[in-house]
């Protein structure tokens, strides 16, 4: 008997609803799941906790695919220790907002900066926390385990088979970043800071105006309501997701965290999965 088109449609929505996905390419310690558990909703995809990679805080970047129009914020828990995991129970676990409000293009690649608070320890443990959402709500989510790590391992050369890999649109060697980005959309690094005096908003030069308006509001209303003159508001918080997001804030606070840290010293050699950083100049694949 042939289909009817009701159970064409259905099977069409059912396909749709199976195809919702999110990877987490770089960095490359993603927790195993299947499809079928990250469909259901579970923290990390409902999967289970692989060996951590360095993850250079200098420079720091994520590289994701998604579905189109998926909204992707980035949270980060740090367990303060060289040698114990940080603790994963479910989205509250993440306390660190590193990024919020980008969306994936039709390309369904975003490689994303992030700015990583500096006060973290070298060599901490933590765990990357990765959720997109549908415009009907529904999420999905990844993780990755790293150890954080005082360098810009996206500056770092791949090399395979003992040659550079050669970047064919420059004719430069590639780098980590070159390797995971090139087929992306790239969010723009995003650091606008606003506070508060009395009912004035003060923005630093790299907010855009609808952040700027929306401070001014927010510093209006807090003024009208009898709120301190020296209270500290963030626009990046509390400004609806642009097309690049917010990053670098505490989920705690409103003040981001500008990105720092130092280039480190001495030769660097850790294996990132299918990555090894070989000083801090080359990435050997492996």
């Amino acid at each position: 008997m042939p289909f009817s088109m009701r159970t064409l449609a259905s099977l069409a929505a059912l396909a749709g609803l199976a195809s919702a996905h999110l990877d987490i390419n770089y960095p490359t310690s993603s927790w195993t799941f299947t499809e079928e558990q990250q469909e259901q909703g579970g923290v990390c995809g409902g999967g289970s906790r692989v060996a951590a990679v360095a993850w250079g805080t200098d420079s720091a970047f994520v590289s994701l695919s998604g579905d189109e129009g998926h909204v992707v914020r980035v949270l980060l828990a740090t367990s303060g220790s060289t040698t114990e995991n940080a603790t994963v129970s479910d989205a509250s676990s993440f306390p660190t907002v590193l990024s919020q409000g980008a969306t994936f293009s039709s390309s369904g690649n975003l490689c994303l900066p992030v700015a990583v608070p500096t006060d973290l320890a070298t060599g901490s443990r933590a765990t990357l926390f990765v959720e997109a959402t549908s415009d009907g709500g529904e999420t999905v989510s990844s993780c990755a385990e790293v150890v954080l790590v005082p360098a810009d391992s996206g500056s770092s050369v791949v090399i395979d088979h003992g040659a550079a890999v050669v970047n064919p649109d420059t004719g430069a060697n590639m780098t980590v970043r070159d390797y995971y980005c090139s087929n992306s959309t790239i969010a723009a690094l995003d650091t606008c800071s606003c506070h508060c005096h009395g009912g004035s908003e003060h923005c630093d030069d790299s907010c855009a105006p609808e952040r700027i308006a929306t401070a001014a509001a927010e510093c209006s209303a807090s003024a009208g309501a009898g709120g301190s003159s020296s209270s500290s508001s963030s626009a990046a918080a509390a400004a609806a997701p642009s097309a690049t997001g917010t990053v670098g804030q505490e989920a705690a606070a409103s003040e981001p965290t500008q990105q720092g840290g130092s280039s480190g010293a001495g030769t660097l050699s850790v294996t990132l999965g299918a990555v090894v950083l070989v000083g801090v100049g080359a990435a050997v694949l492996v």
